[in-house]
């Protein structure tokens, strides 16, 4: 049985009817799925339908507000959550910096969690399309738009920089693979290729040797030295 499912981060701007004239619309860093008869009655619940937690970002408002993968919500701001809709109308309508109480069903206890949204952060957001080598490497590089997420099926919450494509006949550096999400450079966060460049030009004429990336990738997180002279 496969549910459709909808992020609550991505309809925070799909939908924008309630976010006040002027306000940035929130951003809460959870990933929730519609819950149907059947798997209500699975969790012992007498409901027809509803939302359940089966994601929550890193370093997210939503973590930072203690949500756990599956929490069944069941009001925000006092608003009941009658349907999965009604979830995503509620969420929709939060701006940035807003301070809401959200009642959750968790092991069979009702538990109160306080969540303050903030901005989307810059690597949430990418749309523009950007590509560019990483000098003399044979390495390229790509900002994570939607189609590049599809296409590389980067798992959610997956902020960085992309490798596309390794040229091997090139290539003087081997750690990175095609696949792979540059995270940080230089312990700061990246989203752009451009980002990543620059780095690597002012490096190299400061005369140091090396880059320090944090990379994510078919293991989890790792750090790697990329050779800049």
């Amino acid at each position: 049985m496969r549910w459709a499912f909808v992020a609550a981060v991505v309809v925070a701007t799909a939908i924008s009817a309630g976010v006040a004239s002027g306000a940035e619309p929130a951003f809460v860093g959870l990933q929730v799925q519609g819950l149907n008869e059947r798997a209500a009655q699975a969790l012992g619940l007498d409901r027809k339908d509803g939302a359940v937690v089966f994601n929550v970002a890193v370093g997210s408002p939503a973590a930072a507000a203690g949500f756990e993968r599956g929490d069944v919500v069941l009001t925000v701001a006092g608003r009941p959550v009658a349907s999965f809709e009604s979830l995503l109308s509620t969420i929709g309508g939060l701006s940035a910096g807003d301070k809401v109480t959200v009642t959750v069903l968790r092991r069979g206890a009702t538990v109160s969690l306080s969540l303050e949204t903030k901005p989307w952060p810059h690597g949430w957001r990418v749309t523009r399309d950007s590509v560019a080598p990483i000098p003399g490497l044979g390495i390229t590089i790509a900002a994570a738009t939607p189609k590049v997420r599809e296409a590389f099926a980067l798992r959610w919450g997956m902020t960085g920089v992309v490798v596309t494509l390794t040229d091997v006949a090139q290539m003087k550096f081997r750690d990175l693979q095609r696949g792979e999400v540059i995270v940080q450079v230089n312990q700061d966060d990246v989203w752009m290729p451009e980002q990543i460049v620059d780095a690597f030009t002012k490096v190299k004429a400061n005369k140091r040797k090396d880059l320090l990336l944090v990379v994510e990738g078919a293991n989890g997180f790792r750090l790697s030295l990329l050779p800049v002279q």
